[in-house]
């Protein structure tokens, strides 16, 4: 009844963090524009800085200041005259103060729901359409090149007439430019699906074990290509699975399967003002050892009745799923995960980092004693000092596999 009483509170615990929230959203996004090639650009290599100036001169400077801002990035380089890719990054912009280099690296979103993707395809291939002229098409198809939406590939069929690059490329209108058809014809889209809390997932874990014109055609320089836009993603903590395509266009009468240009997946969980962990009591020091493949203090012995849950609060939100460098102390509230959880209760605090958090308080057990009449027995709180130390709740998981 007891571990029942644990397992309904964690399941409460999962309904409350999903409650109202969509479980799972999708987002697509084409190509919207064209950028000049800079030589910052050309390396498709990006610093928090050059991310800055390139989302204000493509999403806008008002989405980039607005609270709690994130923007997915993904850069890449065609090889020259080429669909093939030459080299890719990924990227996390945020707008806090404090966001890292490391972080812009990284790939984690800390719980936001204002999130937008950014992609950069540098070493396209183009040209303002300011440099067609006679005799590459007449006046009047001059002007009807000009009328075009986005995304018209510039073919007597789709067009009304047909424009081709000096290499007898297909081209296709994109933001006062023409572009590349192939290098156009893309695709990203970002699949959002909700999940649980870290803490909560683990402890299912520990509970179930220029331009120069001709007559050919219009020389096309290097350009980039871009594309994106906002995402309201609704489940928090989620995963952002974002997906590039490159579309081929398909032999007539026939099937063509898309490429792919590069995929990943962004974590969306926030920071939080608690955490679960698991409890080792100990006896004395030399019960401990060092684990190397945690690269931490560990028990040397441990068992499933000898743990205690522990309800870690914090005194500032913390991202339990890094490493604290400092020193946080922490208020302890936790009871065992046997079948009879609440026989001990515990209120402690504790200290330290990852690689070595210890606790000490006041244990509150049930004991047993021979009754006043014949036979009986009788069940009494008592109190006792407690101390061990406090582990994450997959290192104890992991602990208890190789005790088996």
């Amino acid at each position: 009844m007891y571990k029942l009483t644990v397992l309904t509170a964690a399941a409460a615990c999962a309904a409350v963090c999903l409650q109202g929230a969509e479980t799972s959203q999708s987002f697509s996004f084409q190509p919207k524009g064209v950028l000049a090639m800079t030589p910052a650009l050309a390396a498709a290599t990006l610093t928090p800085r050059t991310a800055e100036a390139l989302i204000d001169s493509t999403l806008g400077i008002t989405l980039r200041q607005s609270n709690d801002f994130y923007c997915l990035i993904h850069i890449l380089r065609w090889k020259d005259n080429s669909t093939e890719i030459e080299k890719q990054n990924w990227y996390v912009y945020h707008n806090g103060k404090a966001w890292s280099e490391t972080q812009f690296a990284a790939g984690r979103v800390f719980g936001s729901h204002n999130v937008a993707l950014l992609f950069l395809h540098v070493n396209a291939r183009g040209a303002d359409q300011s440099l067609v002229t006679p005799p590459l098409l007449s006046a009047v198809e001059i002007a009807k090149l000009k009328a075009l939406p986005d995304g018209v590939e510039l073919s007597t069929t789709k067009a009304g007439f047909d424009l081709k690059g000096a290499n007898d490329e297909n081209l296709t209108t994109l933001a006062k430019y023409v572009v590349r058809s192939d290098q156009y014809r893309v695709q990203y889209t970002a699949d959002v699906s909700a999940k649980l809390p870290s803490m909560v997932s683990d402890l299912a874990g520990l509970l179930f074990p220029a331009a120069m014109a001709s007559a050919k055609g219009i020389k096309i320089d290097p350009v980039v290509i871009w594309g994106g836009g906002e995402m309201y993603v609704e489940p928090i903590p989620s995963d952002i699975k974002v997906s590039g395509l490159r579309l081929v266009e398909p032999p007539l009468g026939g099937k063509a399967d898309p490429i792919e240009l590069g995929k990943k997946t962004f974590d969306n969980e926030g920071r939080y003002y608690w955490d679960l962990s698991a409890g080792i009591p100990l006896k004395g020091i030399k019960q401990l050892s060092f684990d190397g493949a945690s690269q931490s203090l560990a028990p040397k012995e441990i068992s499933r009745q000898s743990l205690i849950g522990f309800l870690n609060i914090f005194p500032m939100k913390l991202d339990t799923k890094a490493d604290r460098q400092g020193i946080v102390p922490v208020i302890l509230v936790g009871m065992g995960i046997s079948d009879k959880a609440l026989d001990r209760i515990v209120f402690a605090g504790g200290v330290g980092i990852n690689k070595a958090q210890f606790f000490v308080g006041t244990a509150y057990s049930n004991k047993s004693f021979v009754g006043s009449t014949p036979g009986s027995v009788v069940t009494n709180r008592r109190t006792n000092l407690i101390f061990g130390v406090n582990l994450p709740l997959r290192q104890a998981v992991q602990l208890l596999k190789k005790s088996k």
